[in-house]
This record gives C-alpha cells, structure tokens and sequence, in this order.
C-alpha cells in the first residue's frame, strides 16, 4: 500500500514539504480529532497549557487558529480535502502562488508568534496532525 500524503505549505516562510500520513501517530490523530469536534460545537479546547483551538468548517474544508489568552492569534491553519473547495480556501489565505493539488495544509504565521518561539516549535507538527485530523473526519 502507497502511503498518502499532503501539501504541508508555511505561507509566510514559503516552506514546502510532503506529509505522509505515516509521520502522524493514531493515538494523535484521534486526539487531535476530538479537539476539532469540540471546537467546532463552539468550546475553546486547550490543545497545550495555555494554547486553545477554533475552528470553523466549510464543505469539507477547515479553518482553524491557535491562539493565547495573553498574545491572540498564533496561526491559522486551512485544510482543503478536495479541488471544489481548494481554490475559495486558497484565495482567503491571500496567497500569491497557485495553491497545489489537495489534499493541501496552508499555515498563516502571525506577529505574536515572534513573542512565542516555544510554540513555534511544535506548531509544525500540530498543523499536520489536525490536517490528517480533519481528512479523516466525517467533516473533511
């Protein structure tokens, strides 16, 4: 069996990679997962001390943003499962390139990140494991 992957693409860095979904454990993706349900029924989970998580669906496309009570957003992660959807998702990042072939996870960086190094540190792997998440969601 070939293993899948994703478009992993940090839109303020014009970092590229490919993401197996191999790289990702189940036990996070699960985790991951209910966290995106509970933030999609409107609660702010806690997805590190002091880290919470919102987001917003749209015919199997996700928006969502990590943020802190005490600098606001840190990033905003979009996932687009499917080519109906990429191009909408794609234009609302305002991003210059062409968006790639989905499946696809563009990572918007904010200022406050700057304030946040630690987080910086392992956004890159919670990113991927909220877009696998969220593909394999009955949403996305």
């Amino acid at each position: 069996m070939t293993d899948i992957s994703l478009h992993h693409i940090t839109l303020d860095t014009g970092h590229v990679r490919q993401s197996p979904r191999s790289e990702v454990s189940d036990a996070a993706v699960t985790l991951v997962r209910q966290q995106i349900e509970e933030a999609l029924a409107g609660m702010s989970p806690e997805i590190q001390p002091g880290y919470v998580l919102r987001v917003s669906a749209a015919d199997g496309g996700m928006v969502a943003t990590v943020a802190t009570s005490a600098l606001g957003p840190l990033c905003t992660l979009t996932v687009a499962s499917d080519a109906r959807l990429s191009r909408a998702l794609w234009d609302m990042l305002e991003a210059d390139a062409p968006p790639p072939e989905p499946p696809w996870c563009a990572v918007r960086l904010y200022p406050a990140l700057e304030a946040d190094l630690d987080a910086a540190l392992w956004l890159g792997d919670f990113s991927r494991v909220a877009a696998w998440a969220w593909l394999e969601s009955p949403n996305g």
